[in-house]
């Protein structure tokens, strides 16, 4: 189908099979003939629902600039960041369940300890490096980008410790010489700052370090190495270096094609490799080249057009572009296909004739002389539309033109994504535009907070713009994003994963942890409440488990419904990404018993994680509930919340809730590994001898059966037994 074709009436016949006639375009409707109100708002007609933000950042670990390439608009098919994921080449820890955002706060996933195994290359002196922390403390410092993080890991490894605990900046380091220091574990510290080390004096570092020797503990504090440390942190000190380039490109390619390589594929590291290696400015930038470089063993890439369009080549050849396209148009294009690649070409061009209504608003963004302008909404200066080929050849880009369709108002339309035609193109312009324009920064950020929520391309703009801020310094580089939670909840979301992003550079995330903790006071308002609960609950609390779930539980208790229903629902995605259910239990139980927070918030989040929420309340115990019933430390931590619930006028609903969904997972004999479950757990549940509250529950429970409501008999023969069995009272007899 040609550029200046028409599209068949949107009212007319039905959509052919694709091997009968060509699919319209959906690139070739104007918007306005099929968009409502929400000119990307959901469709009902749509066949596949949006891909939630967690999948979107499955394989994202935060280690460099993001960009999200999609097969068709909203749905994810490779996420690049840094050294971890890159244009498709996963690693084989993404590729068995994603590889989530850094622990910065709680226990180091393990799928990260794997990752820095296989792909570690050891700096110069690393085993001297390593001796001095079997002592136990060591301070580890060096410039940023020069993998600290990683060797700190790495060393911890060697160590031998059982597990690896990230400790918040603001911990204070004192209380590892009390009850927190557990035996065998391994500590990180990582300050952004190297002023934290003055709080503490050399005899607290000294007695730290006896005490961690002493338990076979140890702890790596890493910092920035801005100036000599305090006089006390002396005797801990050891300068990070890092690693080779050569010696990082080496072990990625050893790692994903095999030891023998250099036999297979002879000229894949020739001198303008090593050129380019001599060029990187830190591990993360070689690291980022040997994924390149395992692309074009694999055969996804073309190695002269690699070199051609990695670091200062790919870095210069942007900054030319935009010297020589000055007209607001045609900026406003190639920044929307940057921000949104792999979506269809449709959704760029509203993009575009969006954002190109803010920039021409700029007083400052000036066209030199002589030079050609497309005009106003996309016509050129002689009166003429821009054609979309010509569009592309501007930017750079091509359809990349597959079998994917959408469905808009019951009609099918073949998908047409953009792809820049240069590698790592869509990143190295948005980092240009960003550093070499500020002007550029308020229009952009604005224009990113009215992306509509078409396939989840929202979140897309909102973690491009967590990016921008979270490399952004001075006073308050995350106000724009404060402005977007007075609108809508679509807005929050963004907001929620824009504070995710940002929080990955370990300067921002001190004042996004701040932030956060301001718009979850009680005399905040309920739009920033709602957007803390999603945050919370989003990639943020996957790097912050622990003061995640501590928020979370206390945010449920809310009187506004939807941030405590925000907040339950966080809790249950804190378990499928960050936090084990066991240690989730344990942690509502002891909150409801030390009086830390409120039986209803403990009790409503309870609920959601064992039942799922009100609107997709199911049948039978939830994935988390039959883990937990699954394992005897997560049945016992359940059992004892659940009794714990059943002593309080506000818990007790909620466990009749819980058991009540379990029940009703249908009619099972007591082969059914599910129906087993519930009936062991609702066994164990009554056979305590505490019965305070039991037997009402039994009593509520079997009046399910009698009352005819459908549940499974076998479950519940437990408290029907409890029931009608005489219960012993405290004077010794029975009634």
């Amino acid at each position: 189908m040609r550029d200046d074709e028409t599209l068949q009436d949107r009212e007319g016949p039905a959509w052919p099979p694709l091997d009968q006639a060509p699919l319209p375009r959906a690139s070739e409707v104007e918007p306005d003939a099929f968009y409502d109100e929400d000119p990307f708002g959901d469709d009902a007609d749509d066949e596949e629902a949006p891909r939630p933000l967690q999948d979107l950042l499955a394989a994202w670990n935060g280690g460099g600039p993001l960009y999200l390439s999609y097969n068709h608009v909203g749905r994810a098919s490779t996420a690049v960041v840094g050294s971890q994921v890159h244009d498709g080449v996963h690693t084989e820890s993404a590729a068995k369940g994603g590889y989530a955002p850094r622990v910065r706060a709680g226990l180091v996933r393990a799928e990260e300890v794997d990752f820095v195994e296989r792909h570690f290359a050891d700096p110069p002196g690393y085993h001297q490096v390593l001796k001095r922390l079997r002592d136990g403390l060591l301070l580890l410092v060096g410039r940023p980008g020069s993998g600290r993080r990683t060797t700190a890991v790495h060393l911890l490894i060697d160590c031998e410790t059982q597990r690896i605990v990230a400790l918040e900046p603001e911990y204070d380091l004192t209380r590892l010489t009390g009850g927190d220091l557990r035996k065998g574990t391994g500590y990180l510290l990582e300050l952004p700052d190297p002023a934290l080390l003055e709080a503490y004096g050399p005899a607290e570092i000294a007695f730290l370090a006896d005490e961690l020797k002493d338990a076979g503990a140890h702890l790596v504090v890493t910092a920035p190495n801005d100036g000599a440390p305090p006089s006390g942190w002396q005797t801990y000190l050891c300068p990070g270096a890092p690693p080779e380039p050569t010696a990082v490109l080496s072990q990625f390619l050893t790692e994903h094609i095999g030891r023998t390589w250099q036999a297979d594929h002879p000229g894949l590291v020739d001198d303008a490799v090593r050129d380019m290696l001599g060029a990187c400015r830190g591990p993360s930038e070689a690291a980022s080249l040997a994924l390149d470089l395992i692309g074009v063993a694999h055969g996804r890439y073309d190695k002269q057009r690699l070199l051609a369009d990695s670091g200062a080549q790919g870095r210069r050849a942007v900054a030319d572009w935009f010297a020589a396209h000055q007209e607001p148009e045609a900026w406003a294009f190639v920044l929307a296909a940057a921000v949104f690649e792999g979506h269809d070409y449709s959704v760029i061009a509203e993009r575009a004739r969006v954002l190109g209504g803010y920039l021409r608003r700029l007083e400052d963004f000036s066209r030199p002389p002589g030079t050609a302008s497309t005009g106003q909404n996309g016509q050129q200066a002689g009166g003429g539309p821009v054609s979309r080929s010509t569009w592309l050849q501007t930017i750079g880009a091509d359809l990349d033109i597959g079998d994917e369709v959408e469905t808009r108002h019951s009609v099918r339309y073949r998908i047409e994504p953009v792809r820049f035609v240069r590698l790592h193109w869509a990143t190295t312009i948005l980092e240009h535009a960003w550093r070499e324009y500020p002007v550029l920064r308020q229009p952009l950020m604005a224009w990113l907070a009215d992306t509509p929520t078409h396939r989840s391309a929202h979140l897309v703009a909102g973690m491009v713009a967590g990016r921008l801020l979270g490399s952004t310094r001075g006073y308050r580089p995350l106000a724009p994003l404060s402005g977007w939670t007075t609108r809508d909840r679509h807005r929050r979301e963004m907001a929620a994963s824009a504070l995710g992003v940002a929080a990955e550079d370990e300067i921002t995330a001190t004042q996004v942890r701040r932030l956060l903790s301001r718009w979850s006071r009680a005399d905040a308002g309920a739009g920033l409440r709602l957007t803390a609960a999603l945050a919370y609950g989003g990639s943020f609390g996957a790097s912050y488990p622990d003061l995640a779930l501590k928020r979370l539980v206390k945010l449920a208790g809310t009187a506004e419904p939807e941030v405590a229903s925000a907040a339950a629902e966080g809790i249950v995605r804190l378990c499928r990404t960050a936090v084990d259910p066991a240690e989730a239990i344990r942690y509502l139980r002891v909150s409801v018993e030390n009086g830390d927070g409120t039986c209803g918030a403990v009790a409503t989040s309870a609920a959601v994680l064992l039942a799922g929420t009100t609107s997709d309340r199911r049948r039978g115990p939830t994935a988390e509930a039959v883990h937990l019933l699954n394992t005897p430390e997560g049945r016992q931590e359940t059992i004892s919340l659940l009794r714990t619930l059943c002593t309080d006028p506000q818990g007790y609903p909620a466990v009749v809730d819980v058991i009540t969904t379990w029940l009703r997972g249908g009619t099972m004999d007591e082969r059914t590994s599910t129906s087993r479950l519930v009936a062991d757990a609702l066994e164990e549940l009554f056979a305590s001898t505490k019965r305070t509250g039991l037997e009402r529950l039994a009593y509520d429970l079997v009046n399910l059966a009698y009352g005819g409501d459908h549940v499974d008999m076998n479950a519940l023969q437990p408290a029907i037994q409890a029931f009608e069995d005489p219960l012993p009272l405290r004077t010794g007899g029975i009634r």
